[in-house]
């Protein structure tokens, strides 16, 4: 009887593994896919697509930093090297500007409030300050759009979501993916299936 009752539960377990399993992957989808996002946009994101912001879409929201601005504009600074970071950088200023003009819905503003920052931190740091505000937005579903790895570490001990530029793409392509499959989302909620 021992032995028949271990062998149920080695196989309840497996069970148990393999739910809880496909219940952090659809987590992940509706949190990923399905819900609004407030998308914190690193420097080096505005580097490598100067045009994000036209990609982050309602009912998602785009936090412009301060401390992201006043690293864009020191890289203004054009040297013969650095020419296209110079023009990437200019570009993405532009779009800034014109953004937080035009669309006052979908990009905010932020400055960094270092209360939120854990004390392990320093509040020195252009990364820790981009972190913070993150951090103030933690309850509305927050993800931290960066390719430093270091910054990303950050946040994940402090519990909040990144992606990379590459990551964010694929998640975008997943969502279109929804779309051609007839099920648009909207909100965090299926609006539209095809019949």
């Amino acid at each position: 009887i021992e032995k028949r009752s271990y062998e149920d539960y080695t196989e309840l377990r497996d069970v148990l593994k393999e739910f809880k399993s496909k219940l952090q992957e659809r987590e992940s989808f509706i949190r990923d896919i399905l819900l609004a996002k407030t998308y914190i946009i690193d420097t080096n994101i505005f580097i490598d697509d100067p045009d994000i912001l036209s990609k982050i879409k309602m009912p998602n929201k785009a936090v412009i930093c301060a401390k992201v601005t006043d690293e864009l504009d020191k890289f203004k600074v054009r040297t013969k090297d650095e020419s296209d970071i110079h023009d990437k950088a200019s570009k993405a200023l532009k779009n800034i500007n014109i953004a937080l003009k035009k669309n006052k819905s979908t990009v905010v503003k932020a400055i960094a409030d270092t209360r939120f920052l854990p004390a392990d931190f320093t509040d020195r740091s252009a990364d820790n300050r981009i972190l913070c505000v993150a951090l103030m937005y933690k309850e509305k579903n927050p993800c931290l759009l960066t390719s430093d790895n270091g910054l990303q570490v950050k946040a994940q001990i402090c519990d909040i979501p990144t992606k990379s530029i590459d990551e964010f793409y694929d998640m975008l392509k997943a969502k279109e993916e929804e779309k051609v499959k007839g099920r648009e989302v909207e909100n965090g909620d299926v609006v539209k299936t095809k019949k």
